[in-house]
Parts: C-alpha cells; sequence; structure tokens
C-alpha cells in the first residue's frame, strides 16, 4: 500500500510541475504560453523530455526501494512498479513510453528488429569513441523517438559483475523473478537499452 501511494505521488507531483502556474498568470495565459513553447520545440526535443521526466521519476522510486530495502528492493519494483508507472507517466505527459533492450530482464522488454539496429548503432559509435544521437522516423499519427540509456553506479547493483558488483542475496531474486534473465555484466556508461517515445503529430 506504501509503495502505491508513493508511485501515485511521485506521478502528481510531475503533473503539477508541469502544469503548474505561477500565482501572477491567469489560466488561459498559461496555456497560450505552454502551447507556445511545446510548438517551438522538434518532435526529438520532445520526446527527450518525455524520457527524461520518466527516467526522474523511476530513479525517485527506486532510490526509495534501495534505501529500504536494499537492491533486492529495487529488482521486486522493477518487477511489479516499474511497467505500470512508466505507462502512467505516458498518460500524464500525452505519449507512449517504453524501455527495451537487447539484453533484457524483463521478456516484455525485449527490443525488436528496428529497435536493434539503432541499438547496435549505439554501440559501434560507443566502441569507436565517437558520439551519437537519438534518432527519429515519422509513424503514421505521429513520430517515434529512440534515446540511449547509459549504465550508471545505481544500475549496476542490479546489471553490473556478478563477483564485484551484484551481491549474492540480489542475484538470487534477479533469478527468481527472472528465469531468463540476460541484463548482467555490464560496465559503467555502456549501453543498456534504450528509452522509445511515441508521439502524437
Amino acid at each position: 500500500m506504501k509503495k502505491t501511494i508513493f508511485l501515485l505521488s511521485s506521478i502528481t507531483v510531475l503533473a503539477t510541475l508541469i502544469n503548474c502556474t505561477s500565482p501572477t498568470t491567469k489560466k488561459g495565459e498559461k496555456d497560450k504560453d505552454s502551447t507556445a513553447v511545446s510548438n517551438r520545440l522538434t518532435p526529438i526535443e520532445k520526446g527527450s523530455g518525455i524520457a527524461s521526466r520518466t527516467k526522474e521519476v523511476l530513479g525517485m522510486n527506486l532510490l526509495t526501494a534501495i534505501s529500504q530495502r536494499g537492491a533486492g528492493g529495487a529488482v521486486d519494483f522493477c518487477s511489479t512498479r516499474a511497467l505500470h508507472l512508466t505507462d502512467s507517466m505516458g498518460k500524464v505527459l500525452g505519449a507512449g513510453i517504453r524501455r527495451v533492450a537487447e539484453k533484457n530482464r524483463n521478456p516484455v522488454n525485449q527490443a525488436d528488429s528496428t529497435e536493434l539496429d539503432y541499438i547496435r548503432q549505439v554501440q559501434n559509435a560507443i566502441s569507436k569513441g565517437e558520439s551519437f544521437k537519438p534518432a527519429l522516423s515519422e509513424t503514421a499519427t505521429g513520430y517515434r523517438a529512440y534515446y540511449p540509456i547509459l549504465t550508471d553506479k545505481l544500475c549496476l547493483q542490479c546489471h553490473g559483475d556478478l563477483k564485484t558488483e551484484i551481491k549474492p542475496a540480489t542475484y538470487t531474486r534477479i533469478r527468481e523473478l527472472y528465469p531468463a534473465d540476460k541484463a548482467i555484466g555490464f560496465r559503467l556508461n555502456e549501453l543498456r537499452g534504450i528509452w522509445v517515445v511515441d508521439m502524437k503529430k
């Protein structure tokens, strides 16, 4: 129950931040200003903001889970709440949001062939020490954008090296929840997966 309340609170806070109005600004003026700002953003910029906001909320919940029950708590959060929270953020932000990977943990996060093409482009750029950018394609109803997800120290508690970074109890829990897990052995600043953001025109 506490987890559910915290997750809903996270979404409520984010929605408030997105829609808040200055005390001296009338609602009509705020809506006009927000629309003008939104219209100035390119689809790739808009999608980047959507992915970043979703990442912030997921990260906040992961940190809470880790502080309460260690890395195993983060595994439990991801298995029961991460997909729901991502879907909820999509509704708040008016977009479709997914996280996919080549080496996925949850089977529903397996990248398709188009997503794998982008993943391999980024992997190739990283291996050569080259820069890489998000990608954008047009769909029948709007745009689909792809954004890399690189590993940080927080990620490595559940996705890093089995001998040095993932605790035995954490890995036991991973295997219990994800028997077909492929998402371990990552190093810092490696490509963990990608955000896929669908936006209407």
